[in-house]
């Protein structure tokens, strides 16, 4: 009797903490996800509304940040070159919203606000890229072209 009773005890504990350590445990990944390396292929071979899709996909899923943030940005290139800005910004949107310091979305999100028409918040996220990244050359042309189109825009208004 007494056995059984501490087997049930001693199974209700791994219980609750089972299901308190899966509430907080973290992704860990055997291998590459599916979308991600058909989304990516695609993006390589210049197919880009596939790739479009699979890194659609992707995001749905639930990946660490690790894997999410270069995807979103993945995805925002990519929608980004397709024409589909309101997608593209949200994508490098919640890119950063998982990690502010990832440099490259903030020049991608820059891109698309740019194309947007949106100078100023495109000037900020240049910036915020530089800031994170002085030594990137990829940041400093894009706020560098962003500055010398602004000139020009504003010469021809005069």
């Amino acid at each position: 009797m007494w056995t059984t009773r501490k087997t049930l005890v001693a199974g209700a504990v791994l219980a609750v903490a089972s299901f308190s350590a899966a509430a907080n445990a973290q992704t860990y990944y055997a291998g590459p996800d599916r979308n991600i390396t058909r989304g990516t292929d695609a993006m390589m071979e210049g197919d880009l509304e596939t790739a479009s899709k699979y890194f659609h996909r992707a995001a749905k899923a639930n990946l660490s940040k690790e894997r999410l943030v270069p995807l979103l940005n993945n995805l925002c290139a990519v929608d980004y070159a397709l024409g589909k800005l309101d997608s593209a910004e949200e994508a490098c949107t919640r890119a950063i919203a998982e990690d502010r310091h990832f440099w490259r979305a903030y020049v991608n999100r820059g891109n698309v606000l740019k194309a947007k028409g949106d100078y100023t918040d495109a000037q900020q996220d240049y910036l915020k890229a530089v800031r994170l990244k002085p030594d990137s050359a990829l940041a400093q042309r894009a706020l560098a072209r962003l500055q010398e189109e602004q000139s020009k825009l504003f010469a021809a208004a005069k």
